[in-house]
């Protein structure tokens, strides 16, 4: 029997949850399933996988649920999931490894965000998330948008990126639903900001609300929130950091204030690791009609395997130097960069545009 148990949390998921279970079964984890009221088969689906269902009582707290769930499992070591995610692939090995020589560390996976809508299917973005942990060590903090941290306050430690691979398809609804959803958060958001949260809080919060405001179409609300967030001294090093600016970047373009987004230089050394961050300062040169620059990102950003959202390091770049090349009347480099799109449809639709070779 495996040292690991996988805790969810669940409420009506009845469509998607055996997605997850079919997924983690063959590893022979126990699975822990808790259910905050379900009205749906839920509960019926979760009972062909496994013994472990318990109730608790919704409060408006998702990190009180998952704490909830990992203080029900009978090993120390939790992979922590939600009914709408997968395993896409998982190092059995590795983690096993991390359990010996990193007891005192958290544990990331990569996330596979699908985005867009159930018709029409955005791009995956690529996060890191803190997932695999020992509940003696660790526990989840904030009521929503929930992190990891020690039990203990002022205890240092490391988190370390595992090569686990989670799929998720939470962001991938229609739009009625995501501003439902959208609209739910900031108000549980707003209700933490307003109860006076340690400054070191504060950022991640106002991050979040940012998020929120974007999913609701409030661009000027989000980029207020994500302009405030980065008034405090933030570490470059950390995920949602590296998040928050590329969205605030995206939020100065959206908003046309141009000018302002290429202040950007200045923090460039601290972020450019990935992707996403290059491809965002070519698309400012490029709306500054600095195109050298902006070409020089763009080739830069096709080198860097660190990205965030897919496309960043591939399609989107290769598109924005063929546009680039075809202004600069040199067609023939421009299709070399078109074809490195696939089938991304507007290049292809500017390769049929320009003839083919």
């Amino acid at each position: 029997m495996s040292r690991i148990s996988v805790c969810a949390i669940v409420k009506n998921e009845e469509k998607t949850i055996e997605r997850m279970l079919e997924s983690v079964q063959p590893y022979g984890f126990e699975i822990v399933v808790v259910d905050t009221g379900s009205t749906d088969g839920t509960k019926e689906i979760v009972s062909r996988y496994t013994d472990k269902i318990h109730d608790f009582e919704w409060c408006d707290d998702f990190s009180a649920a998952r704490n909830f769930a990992a203080a029900r499992a009978s090993n120390d070591w939790i992979l922590m999931m939600d009914a709408d995610e997968w395993i896409e692939s998982l190092d059995l090995e590795e983690l096993r490894y991390f359990m010996k020589k990193y007891p005192d560390c958290l544990g990331s996976v990569f996330m596979d965000n699908e985005t867009g809508t159930p018709d029409r299917k955005g791009p995956v973005s690529r996060i890191h998330i803190e997932r695999f942990y020992n509940r003696r060590k660790f526990h989840y903090i904030s009521p929503i948008h929930e992190m990891l941290a020690p039990r203990h306050k002022g205890v240092l430690f490391e988190n370390l990126q595992l090569n686990s691979v989670l799929g998720h398809s939470g962001y991938c609804m229609d739009e009625e639903t995501r501003k439902k959803k959208a609209e739910r958060n900031i108000g549980l958001l707003l209700k933490q900001l307003s109860d006076d949260p340690s400054e070191e809080d504060i950022p991640y919060i106002l991050y979040q609300l940012g998020k929120g405001y974007q999913m609701t179409g409030d661009d000027e609300e989000a980029c207020a929130r994500f302009g405030k967030a980065l008034e405090y001294d933030l570490d470059p090093e950390l995920d949602y950091v590296n998040d928050l600016v590329v969205q605030y970047g995206n939020e100065l373009l959206l908003l046309k204030r141009y000018e302002e987004a290429l202040s950007f230089e200045g923090i460039r050394e601290a972020f450019e690791k990935t992707a996403d961050f290059v491809y965002l300062m070519g698309r400012i040169y490029l709306v500054n009609e600095k195109y050298q620059q902006a070409a020089d990102e763009f080739q830069k950003a096709l080198t860097i395997r660190n990205y965030r959202l897919e496309g960043t390091n591939s399609y989107l770049p290769a598109f924005e130097l063929g546009k680039l090349l075809l202004k600069a009347n040199q067609p023939g480099n421009a299709r070399v960069f078109l074809k490195m799109c696939g089938n991304y449809p507007p290049a292809v639709k500017l390769l049929n545009e320009t003839g083919r070779e």
